[in-house]
């Protein structure tokens, strides 16, 4: 004879079974929480910034805003050399980076680093305001569709758990992936003063040139 279920135990398996899907999805909401969609990425204006570094695998650049009675470009070279920059190269990143808003944000271990290329950033970019606060921007690899790049905003210096990672647009790659030649602006060309025209030796028109007239020749005279 079969018994059947009281229904004190269906009650205590329903209880177990929401208890494990409260669980289930406090976790997911601790490890990602797709609600700052809306968060600026930064919150300081282009204009605030005074200068700006990017270092990656490649090589470091150094960037400073020149005097505005300089004459030449709004922002100018100083590592790895002295040059005037590129302006719309400085002036799209400091765009996506005043402008661009967090698509995503994860909270993981400082262990799973890797995951997100955090442990080897494709680029680090920190920018400096005229009131002498610095803002850091730590990019990682791109996500499995190239939607975004996950990063790092203003990570603390001492990593740390939770670890905080963020989902930004996959434009901030092409714009710090720039070789030296991309960020310094071309030098203007030389203009050279046009060749002076040489005389014209032709004859102008409608003149017709003169001949001279044949000398007559000179016989000597025969006797007769």
């Amino acid at each position: 004879m079969k018994l059947k279920p009281t229904p004190l135990i269906l009650l205590l398996a329903a209880g177990l079974l929401g208890l494990g899907l409260w669980w289930h999805e406090q976790n997911q909401a601790q490890r990602i929480s797709q609600s700052v969609q809306s968060e600026q990425l930064f919150p300081f204006q282009e204009q605030a910034v005074q200068q700006v570094t990017i270092a990656t695998p490649k090589e470091s650049l150094a960037f400073s805003k020149a005097a505005a009675s300089t004459g030449q470009s709004t922002w100018q070279i100083t590592a790895p050399a002295q040059a005037p920059a590129k302006d719309a190269s400085v002036a799209y990143l400091l765009s996506l980076l005043t402008s661009s808003k967090r698509l995503q944000s994860l909270s993981t271990t400082t262990s799973q680093k890797p995951e997100f290329g955090l442990d080897r950033p494709s680029a680090i970019v920190e920018v400096t305001l005229a009131s002498g606060t610095v803002h850091r921007l730590v990019l990682g690899k791109p996500n499995f569709n190239r939607t975004g790049l996950y990063a790092q905003v203003n990570p603390p210096a001492i990593a740390k758990d939770p670890l905080t990672v963020v989902l930004v647009p996959i434009d901030l790659e092409a714009a710090v992936a720039r070789d030296l030649a991309d960020w310094q602006q071309s030098p203007k060309p030389v203009l050279k003063p046009a060749p002076a025209p040489t005389p014209n030796s032709s004859p102008s028109p409608g003149k017709i040139p003169q001949t001279p007239s044949p000398k007559a020749s000179l016989r000597p005279t025969t006797p007769p």
